[in-house]
């Protein structure tokens, strides 16, 4: 599935509607390049769960917990730099808590992650100012 999005509105309007399908334990993958979208799309989702505040890209916490219903962990690996380092972190731990898991940047998680089914959301950039493709995907 994909979905275009031509502002931030829009992707934090799309969020709110796909916040509406998530349920406890799942796990999603959210890709794309530095500013592509991914905080925004997770503001989204928080505001549409009643996190009024919105959230921050977790990149120096490692992870955020929002007590949203279902509760989200929003996780950045971008400075991770090997699965040791999650180990570490408990990762494993946070991935069997029945809270959504929010991952950005799963790339260093690959082999942990291929045990569990995920949601891949994948925001990229077009030749258009300020439009997005969301390309969503099962695995």
């Amino acid at each position: 599935m994909q979905v275009y999005t031509h502002s931030y509105e829009e992707t934090v309007q799309f969020a709110a509607e796909f916040s509406k399908s998530l349920k406890p334990g799942q796990i999603i993958l959210l890709e794309g390049d530095l500013g592509a979208g991914k905080t925004s799309f997770v503001n989204g989702l928080l505001f549409a769960l009643g996190f009024s505040t919105g959230g921050c890209s977790p990149t120096f916490t490692l992870v955020n917990e929002y007590p949203t219903n279902p509760p989200i962990n929003h996780f950045d690996l971008y400075r991770i730099s090997s699965e040791d380092e999650l180990y570490e972190m408990g990762f494993s731990e946070y991935l069997e808590s029945g809270r959504v898991n929010i991952i950005e940047w799963p790339q260093v998680a690959a082999d942990i992650l291929k045990d569990y089914p995920v949601t891949r959301l994948m925001i990229q950039h077009t030749d258009r100012e300020d439009e997005r493709i969301i390309t969503i995907e099962e695995l």
